[in-house]
């Protein structure tokens, strides 16, 4: 399984967040691999970020990543760096709806809709 979650990073401090992910602690590594993250890849533009995980329960990953204190002390490490993406939500990376997947054995692309798609939950 996968999800995707959108973020937001201070202006001015651009810079300094992707620096930190030049240097992401070896403990937090560790940290993510033994709550069940088998992949996870975050993108920049400007100053936007979107975060990529890939695990096995996504659920039961994310989790044991809340209660993990490596990956609690990352979060305050990081937390002067971020602000909330938009007002629809308090959360610094909230969950981002998958509208659409291509896959290389699909023929026909489909449309889905799972997590909060504008303003409503689906599954």
């Amino acid at each position: 399984m996968y999800r995707a979650f959108i973020g937001k990073i201070r202006k001015g401090k651009e810079k300094e967040y992707v620096e930190a992910h030049k240097q992401v602690w070896p403990e937090l590594i560790d940290a993510m691999m033994k709550a069940g993250v088998e992949n996870q890849s975050c993108f920049v533009f400007e100053n936007h970020i979107c975060v990529y995980l890939e695990a096995q329960d996504i659920d039961a990953t994310m989790d044991r990543l809340a209660r993990d204190p490596i990956n609690q002390k990352w979060d305050v490490f990081m937390q002067p760096l971020l602000e909330r993406p938009g007002d629809s939500s308090n959360e610094l990376f909230p969950e981002m709806c998958e509208v659409h997947r291509m896959e290389a054995s699909d023929a026909t692309p489909r449309s889905l809709f799972r997590g909060r798609c504008l303003g409503r939950t689906q599954e």
